[in-house]
């Protein structure tokens, strides 16, 4: 498992991956293209559950203060190298068993199923054939490493 700066590669046990996948399904018609500060993100696409009450009973266990969201990337996307808006780091776990597009984080590729990414360092995804499917915990109060250490913990 990859552990750096960058990212903290884990095993995602503490998340049911099937519930993941069947809220991805229920709210799939309601994603809106991601837009901050910087403008609009064609291909990139946005999805916020703040009612996605399994995942928040989870975080809570754990002791992580997180906002759940998916995102979605078009086939053949590329999403420009960029920091984050507003967010520490973030809890990644791609859907479907998607790994055909992975990130890179300053210069360095890494292939990941799920991790606590660093999104204070430039990333950017060229995405491949599929649709790129994340759920994604953006972590605002939390440092990188206060996260990684959490979910290392939980059995990451």
């Amino acid at each position: 498992m990859i552990r750096n700066e960058h990212i903290n590669e884990f095993n995602p046990t503490m998340f049911d991956l099937r519930l993941l996948e069947e809220k991805y399904e229920s709210v799939e018609d309601q994603f809106v293209t991601y837009e901050d500060p910087r403008g609009k993100h064609d291909g990139f696409m946005l999805n916020r559950v703040p009612d996605f009450d399994y995942v928040n009973s989870v975080c809570k266990t754990i002791g992580i203060e997180s906002n759940p969201r998916f995102y979605t990337l078009d086939p053949y996307t590329y999403l420009v190298p960029h920091k984050d808006w507003g967010t520490s780091c973030s809890i990644n776990i791609l859907l479907y068993d998607q790994q055909d597009a992975p990130i890179n984080v300053e210069g360095t590729e890494y292939k990941y199923n799920a991790c606590v990414l660093n999104v204070q360092k430039e990333h950017s995804v060229r995405n491949g054939p599929l649709k790129r499917i994340l759920f994604k915990l953006s972590i605002f109060n939390q440092t990188y490493e206060e996260v990684c250490d959490i979910v290392n913990k939980n059995g990451g």
